[in-house]
């Protein structure tokens, strides 16, 4: 059910109230503010009439407000007359960030940062070894946040932990850009 579907039945004008009763009960059993199945014993109790009288309600909707339906083993199929609003797609957010390697002796990290050296300095102060930017480039961050997921996976079984991997930087570097040939960013 959805609330789009049932607010359809209440809006209707000009009918009976078995017709209008009929049509909250599609709208109650509507699938995605469209179609849906029903049985005519349910709208029959949904309604309070008979089944002469729940037929010719839908043929009523079907006249005046444009439902469609089908009946099958008892069942009522029907599609009602609601255009299904599409989300948007949403905009790429065009803010730019970098997608980095830093590596210390024994560890190779790749990650995304608007501030590459902020993120070194941070991350200095909580790990013993020397860490050093290796390698960056930015980017739209839409953009960059894939290609450092695609990285992780593509490095994955040489995962230390988190983003920290035991690799080469050249290995790291070698994956980023490949996955940005894949987005079209090399």
């Amino acid at each position: 059910m959805t609330m789009k579907a049932m607010f359809w039945g209440f809006k209707l004008k000009g009918i009976s109230s078995v017709v209008k009763l009929v049509a909250i009960c599609l709208g109650d059993n509507a699938h995605d503010d469209v179609h849906g199945e029903v049985s005519i014993p349910y709208i029959c109790e949904f309604a309070g009439a008979e089944p002469e009288e729940i037929l010719a309600a839908l043929e009523e909707l079907s006249e005046s407000a444009g439902v469609t339906f089908e009946r099958a083993a008892g069942l009522i199929r029907f599609w009602l007359p609601i255009e299904i609003e599409r989300p948007t797609p949403a905009t790429p957010d065009r803010r730019q960030c970098s997608i980095y390697v830093i590596t210390s002796a024994s560890a190779t990290k790749v990650g995304i940062s608007r501030d590459k050296v902020v993120r070194l300095q941070n991350l200095q102060s909580w790990v013993p070894e020397k860490l050093t930017l290796v390698w960056s480039t930015p980017g739209p961050q839409h953009a960059i946040k894939r290609i450092e997921a695609a990285v992780h996976t593509d490095l994955s079984e040489h995962r230390l932990f988190g983003e920290w991997f035991a690799v080469t930087p050249d290995a790291a570097i070698e994956s980023i850009k490949k996955q940005m040939q894949v987005y079209g960013l090399l």
